[in-house]
């Protein structure tokens, strides 16, 4: 089990990026527009994602700015075999489980199972 990520909000994209990057010393590991949802993901992190945790940066298109305490989004955590433990154990809630846009990925609450 590793964290895979941790989500925000944010109101500035690039002041954002720039503070992780210029400040923190963090690198800019990805980022990519979303013109169909209009929204923008930028991941920044101090080592490759596959080796370290990153944070995803989220900027909703049209979003100036939030108050403090709603632009936390989620943490990801890698759970091997999370998705047979799902399967046999019946107390679980299947409905919650919901696929990402990849497929590589399912999501139930905060874990992220493959």
């Amino acid at each position: 089990m590793r964290i895979l990520h941790t989500m925000i909000r944010v109101g500035n994209l690039d002041a954002s990026i720039a503070f992780y990057t210029e400040i923190l010393g963090m690198k800019l590991l990805r980022r990519k527009d979303y013109p169909e949802g209009k929204f923008t993901l930028a991941f920044v992190g101090y080592e490759d994602e596959s080796l370290a945790s990153a944070i995803e940066l989220t900027h909703n298109w049209g979003v100036d700015s939030y108050q403090l305490g709603n632009a936390f989004g989620h943490i990801a955590i890698e759970v091997p075999g999370c998705l047979r433990r799902l399967r046999t154990n019946q107390t679980t809630r299947r409905q919650s489980l919901t696929r990402s846009r990849t497929n590589e990925r399912r999501h139930l609450g905060d874990c992220v199972c493959r």
